[in-house]
C-alpha cells in the first residue's frame, strides 16, 4: 500500500533571530506518538513539515486524530495546539 505523507503547514511570524521549535504529535489521552521536529532552529515564514504516519518506533499508527503541539522558545510559554487526521 503506498501513501502519501500527511503535509501540515506551519507559518512563524515576529522571528528575526533563529529560535528553536519542536513540533510533536500525541494521541487523544496525551501519549507522544511522534517527534517530528526536537528545537529546529528557525526564523519567521512558512514552513512544511511532513508525517509519514509512523510513530517514534517506526510502527504505523492506527487512523484517527492525532494532537499536534508546535513550540517555541521566540516568547516563553508559546505554544500552538492543533489537530491532525491520519486515514489509510
Amino acid at each position: 500500500m503506498s501513501r502519501e505523507p500527511a503535509q501540515i503547514q506551519i507559518d512563524l511570524a515576529n522571528v528575526q533571530v533563529p529560535q528553536p521549535v519542536s513540533v510533536r504529535l500525541y494521541d487523544l489521552s496525551g501519549r507522544r506518538v511522534r517527534s517530528l521536529w526536537e528545537e529546529r532552529l528557525i526564523t519567521a515564514g512558512r514552513y512544511l513539515v511532513e508525517w509519514d504516519g509512523r510513530d517514534d518506533g517506526g510502527q504505523v499508527v492506527v487512523p484517527g486524530i492525532y494532537v499536534l503541539r508546535v513550540e517555541s522558545a521566540a516568547d516563553v510559554g508559546d505554544v500552538w495546539v492543533g489537530t491532525v487526521g491520519m486515514v489509510y
